[in-house]
């Protein structure tokens, strides 16, 4: 009984989801317009460059998504955590996308290695068993 009202409380929280998902998109567009309008850049006339613009979402996004876990540490209502905690993980993947995702790298690099060898006198082989040599 319990497993099933949990599972309507979701499908009835992710009913709507995508139009908000959209919503919070586009009021996280509009305040990086205000906040450019307020840094005296004039859209219009100056063009910015795509890393400038891409670095302006990244805050807006940022400064976004602690509001919103600023407010889902607030909210008691279990209905409004998981709505705030679906938009803050739309908002990371959102920012990931912008900023490039992960730098990593590709599998087939490997270990580093030298590409020299080291040079020197080349060890005996044998170890214990090699005969012990004495210059006297």
């Amino acid at each position: 009984m319990v497993e099933r009202n949990r599972r309507e409380l979701y499908e009835n929280l992710m009913r709507g989801a995508a139009e908000r998902m959209h919503l919070q998109s586009q009021r996280v567009l509009e305040r990086q317009q205000a906040a450019l309008e307020s840094y005296g850049v004039k859209l219009n006339s100056i063009r910015l460059s795509r890393a400038d613009e891409a670095q302006c979402m990244i805050e807006q996004i940022d400064l976004e998504v602690s509001r919103l876990s600023r407010r889902m540490l607030r909210t008691s209502r279990i209905e409004k955590r998981i709505e705030f905690k679906a938009a803050i993980v739309h908002l990371r993947e959102l920012r990931e996308q912008i900023s490039g995702g992960k730098k990593r790298k590709p599998p087939e690099s490997g270990l580093a290695v030298p590409a020299v060898p080291p040079g020197g006198p080349r060890p005996k082989q044998g170890g214990a068993a090699a005969p012990l040599e004495f210059d006297s």
